[in-house]
């Protein structure tokens, strides 16, 4: 197959049954926000960022003027590269990779404490 080939629905699901494997879906962040703004906006995640006590995180959105976390992470990812040509200081590198797993992190938690405040209403 060739990489611009599109494959269908029905073609994926059989080729997954053959291999005997679990099937999984995945969305984009603009069906995210779609579906429910106030969990998965940036806006969510810069206030949840901002209720918690992590002051580096509250400094890096800060300073970089943005709530955009894909746009931070993608920052915290230009700088590792950078640190890495430039041999800077392993710890360095080791704090801002660190860093960057606490910010996915959070974002991860924000939306299991949403996921289990809607179905708490739901039910």
């Amino acid at each position: 197959m060739e990489f611009n080939e599109l494959q269908t629905y029905e073609k994926i699901i059989n080729d997954l049954s053959k291999k005997r494997r679990k099937k999984h879906l995945l969305l984009g962040n603009g069906f995210s926000v779609s579906y429910d703004y106030k969990i998965f906006s940036y806006n969510a995640l810069s206030t949840f960022i901002e209720n918690t006590d992590d002051k580096l995180l509250k400094e890096l959105f800060k300073g970089l003027k943005t709530k955009n976390f894909e746009m931070i992470m993608q920052e915290l990812n230009n700088f590792i590269i950078i640190a890495n040509l430039f041999k800077s200081d392993k710890n360095l590198i080791k704090n801002i990779k660190q860093t960057k797993e606490k910010l996915k992190e959070y974002f991860l938690n924000l939306h299991r404490c949403a996921e289990t405040m809607k179905e708490n209403i739901e039910n």
